[in-house]
C-alpha cells in the first residue's frame, strides 16, 4: 500500500492501533503468522477479492460501506465521482467529484447504485455514481444530441461513461432493471443455444472493446429495458 493509501480515517487507525497491541499480546509466532487487522475489517468478510462491483451502495461504519453484499473500505485518495444519487443535481453532462461525507450520507439513503473498484486490501480506489443523468438522456449533448426518441436500435456497442453507452450513433442510460443478455459477446461462452443474462460490469467490458454488435431497447428517458447481443 502507498503512504497516501495508507492514510485511512481516524477510526480505521483506531482500530489498526488496537489490532496491533493485542497481536503483540499473542505469542511471537501468532505474530508472525497473523499481521494486525481489525477482526470487523470488511476485508475478512470478503476474501480479500479484487475486482469491478456493481450494486446498491449501503453504509456499515464511518470509513467502511457495502455495494450489495461487498463490503469495502474508503480512503483519502477514493475517487468519488457523482451524477446526482452521491452528489451532484444530476442535470449534468458529466460526473462531478464528490467527498466522503457526501458518499456516507448516500450510503445511509440504501438507494443509488455504485460502481466500485477494490484492491486486494479491501479499498476502494473509485467509487462511481451509476445514477442515470435525466437533462443528458433526455435530449442534452451529453446524450450525443439524439436521445429522447424511444425504440430499438441495433449497431456496435461502445462505451462512453460509467452507466452510458451507445448502440452506434445512439446514447443510452443503464438501469437497475435493464435486461442484458450475451452470446459470448458480451457474457457466456458462445457455445450454447440460448442466451444467458450478464451483468452491467460484463456488458461496460464489452462496450469498451467496440466489436460487440447489440439490440438496444430505449425508452423516451433514455434509459434501456433491454439489451440483448446480436
Amino acid at each position: 500500500m502507498t503512504a497516501t493509501r495508507s492514510r485511512l480515517f481516524p477510526a480505521l487507525g483506531v482500530l489498526l492501533a488496537g489490532g496491533m497491541f493485542l497481536t503483540a499480546c499473542g505469542s511471537e509466532d501468532s505474530a508472525a503468522s497473523n499481521p494486525a487487522r481489525p477482526s470487523s475489517a470488511p476485508v475478512a468478510a470478503t476474501g480479500a477479492v479484487a475486482g469491478t462491483f456493481t450494486g446498491t451502495l449501503t453504509y456499515w461504519a464511518p470509513g467502511k460501506l457495502r455495494v450489495g453484499e461487498r463490503a469495502f473500505w474508503v480512503a483519502q485518495d477514493t475517487q468519488i465521482w457523482g451524477s446526482g444519487g452521491i452528489c451532484g443535481d444530476g442535470k449534468g453532462h458529466s460526473l462531478v467529484e464528490c467527498t466522503v461525507g457526501q458518499l456516507e450520507k448516500a450510503a445511509k439513503k440504501g438507494t443509488v447504485r455504485v460502481e466500485v473498484t477494490v484492491g486486494k486490501d479491501g479499498i476502494a480506489s473509485k467509487v462511481v455514481d451509476q445514477t442515470p443523468n435525466k437533462t443528458a438522456a433526455s435530449g442534452g449533448e451529453g446524450a450525443g444530441g439524439n436521445s429522447g426518441v424511444a425504440g430499438t436500435f441495433a449497431g456496435t456497442l461502445t462505451y462512453w461513461a460509467p452507466g452510458k453507452l451507445r448502440v452506434g450513433e445512439r446514447a443510452f442510460w443503464l438501469a437497475n432493471d435493464t435486461e442484458i443478455w450475451g452470446s459470448g459477446g458480451i457474457c457466456g461462452d458462445g457455445k450454447g443455444h440460448s442466451l444467458v443474462e450478464c451483468t452491467v460490469g460484463q456488458l461496460e467490458k464489452a462496450a469498451k472493446k467496440g466489436t460487440v454488435r447489440v439490440e438496444v431497447t430505449v425508452g423516451k428517458d433514455g434509459i434501456a429495458s433491454k439489451v440483448t447481443e446480436q
